[in-house]
């Protein structure tokens, strides 16, 4: 039980750290975007370009590997909002004298149902894609995120 509290905290502390602004330090001293990154649209972009070129994606394809990517991202964004409002949840139960073992059960049931919702979500994006691309595209999408190539993240 104690681990699943501490695996818990550190989810919710690793979501928390991917969902903060990136940036860095100016010559100056001051903390600030850097400048000189993909510009409008981000790394998803980026990446999502990486994608069409390394498959060759006829137009009906782009279309819907775009789609996918979309839906694939709102998956994960939802995911990484239920896991960051449990937060404070997680902070009320440890506050009292005792831990509140039924509001962490209520959290823990609300987070798993965003893993289950994000699954389901990430699961039918996956399934679109799979239908239309071609069995050279699938093998050469396969070796980008095994990262057997290179440009993958």
């Amino acid at each position: 039980m104690f681990g699943t509290v501490i695996g818990t905290m550190c989810l919710v502390g690793l979501v928390g750290m991917a969902a903060r602004p990136r940036g860095r330090w100016d010559r100056r001293g001051r903390w600030g975007h850097h400048h000189g990154g993909p510009g409008r649209g981000g790394w998803a972009r980026v990446m999502m370009e990486r994608v069409r070129r390394a498959l060759r994606l006829r137009d009906d394809q782009d279309e819907v590997l775009e789609e996918v990517w979309k839906e694939a991202r709102s998956a994960g964004r939802g995911l990484a909002e239920a896991l960051r409002d449990g937060r404070g949840d997680v902070a009320a139960a440890v506050r009292g004298e005792r831990l509140d073992q039924a509001r962490l059960d209520a959290l823990f049931e609300v987070q798993d149902e965003a893993i289950r919702s994000a699954r389901r979500a990430l699961t039918e994006a996956l399934r679109k894609g799979h239908a239309a691309l071609e069995p050279e595209q699938r093998e050469a999408l396969s070796d980008l995120i095994a990262g057997r190539t290179r440009g993958w993240v």
